[in-house]
């Protein structure tokens, strides 16, 4: 399966959160290409190098990434609730899910609808994630996407 390195960004403040993988689409667009899939709040453009100080922030409308000054850590973070810790865990299962909705179309490749059962049980471990023992505070578990 052929991926292409994405860079996602946080919805709201734009900083730059880490590397995520785009898949080729199974579909061709209007012109017959098959180009990759962006995920939500990604970008292709890669960003600049770590500055002292600084944090990388991205800018959807300009499409740009910039460095502002990184805040000042908080004298003390309060520790998240277990709601939030699992809100924050789901959101992050979705994405993953989100990511791999190409797996359950009709006319995806003979490569992946051979692999198609690994698709799904990955997809299934995913959806069960919030029934493993000790979620969310001891979880630790996340199933290992197919080849």
């Amino acid at each position: 399966m052929e991926s292409k390195p994405a860079y996602a960004y946080h919805p709201e403040t734009g900083e730059y959160l880490g590397e995520v993988n785009s898949w080729r689409s199974p579909l061709p667009d209007e012109e017959g290409k098959k180009d990759f899939l962006l995920p939500a709040n990604a970008t292709f453009k890669t960003p600049p190098k770590v500055e002292d100080g600084k944090i990388r922030v991205f800018d959807p409308k300009s499409e740009k990434w910039s460095h502002v000054k990184a805040p000042a850590p908080q004298a003390e973070e309060k520790p998240r609730t277990p709601e939030q810790l699992a809100g924050l865990l789901r959101w992050q299962r979705n994405q993953l899910l989100a990511a791999s909705d190409w797996t359950q179309l009709q006319d995806v490749s003979e490569k992946v609808q051979g692999n198609g059962t690994a698709w799904r049980e990955y997809r299934q471990a995913l959806r069960d994630i919030p029934q493993q023992k000790g979620f969310p505070e001891n979880f630790e578990v996340w199933p290992t996407q197919p080849e």
